[in-house]
């Protein structure tokens, strides 16, 4: 893999992530798709933007939330740092 931070400096907490990144194997994120599509499912023929609504707050109900160490700004898709959201806002 290429390394396009070779010749930057890092500091050691720069680094440790790095390697706690790299060391979480890749995964799939479910809790989001599956509470958007159970609301989707429950509120047929409701105006789109008060689906979206309640989906919203029951994917925040029942989202885990994760706090990995040394971590500056909270934002997890799932709860490794190599997670991709099947059916969230973000996708990597």
């Amino acid at each position: 893999m290429l390394d396009m931070t070779e010749d930057m400096e890092t500091t050691a907490r720069g680094k440790k992530l790095k390697e706690q990144y790299f060391s979480y194997t890749p995964s799939i994120y479910l809790e989001s798709a599956l509470a958007k599509t159970e609301v989707y499912r429950e509120t047929k023929g409701e105006e789109e933007v008060v689906r979206r609504a309640k989906a919203f707050l029951r994917t925040f109900e029942r989202k885990t939330a994760t706090i990995h160490p040394d971590e500056l700004i909270i934002r997890n898709v799932g709860r490794t740092g190599r997670c991709a959201a099947a059916n969230g806002y973000c996708l990597r």
